[in-house]
């Protein structure tokens, strides 16, 4: 049906609109045919259609999407820091004493008395004995006997295989260990039980 059919303009005459009450004379009066009609509905329903289908694509567009608060900030992976260690904080480790003789060297007291009257000569004897087995070392003192040309070692009873020890590491290997005196070339004695009185052999050649 073209578009021109589809309304139908009716022009009624005097008397017949006249004798049902009508219209005046002239009057035009549009009508949609029943197709058309339908053809609008279908249109609404097509339009609501698609509505609804919008309408729920946003709902599950709400649901699925993570909300986001006006004051939420987008987080951002930061390195975490590194705790720092105080190099002084950390134990050392602190070394075993090696029991010599069977006992341990710590509680092997020993003094050095310098008999030939070189300044620091005892002194350095009694470093290289505690640096050789880490002995209890005594404050050096100065003999109170003659000059010796040979180092003497003493010893009391009991401590002969240390003194041996000391004897060797001075380049002493023949020198006899000789019993601790009860009056010892030393003004004090102290609690030492090894005495070493160093003589002319070990002082530096001039």
């Amino acid at each position: 049906m073209s578009k021109r059919s589809s309304h139908v303009g009716v022009v009624l005459n005097e008397h017949h609109l006249c004798s049902r009450g009508g219209l005046g004379f002239g009057d035009s009066v549009s009508l949609d045919p029943p197709g058309d009609a339908m053809t609008g509905v279908g249109k609404q329903l097509a339009l609501l259609g698609v509505a609804l289908i919008i309408g729920a694509a946003l709902l599950q567009f709400g649901y699925d999407s993570p909300s986001i608060s006006a004051g939420d900030e987008p987080t951002q992976n930061t390195p975490t820091p590194q705790p720092t260690v105080d190099p002084e904080a950390i134990p050392t480790a602190v070394p075993t004493a090696t029991p010599i003789g069977g006992r341990d060297p710590a509680t092997v007291q020993v003094r050095v008395a310098n008999s030939t009257g070189v300044v620091g000569l005892a002194g350095s004897v009694t470093a290289q004995i505690e640096t050789a087995f880490g002995y209890s070392m005594l404050q050096p003192v100065d003999s109170t006997g003659p000059p010796l040309d040979t180092t003497a070692i003493f010893a009391a009873l009991g401590s002969e295989p240390q003194a041996a020890l000391i004897a060797a590491e001075l380049g002493l290997p023949g020198a006899g260990i000789l019993l601790m005196p009860t009056d010892p070339p030393v003004e004090d004695l102290g609690a030492a039980e090894i005495l070493v009185v160093v003589g002319f052999d070990l002082a530096p050649a001039e």
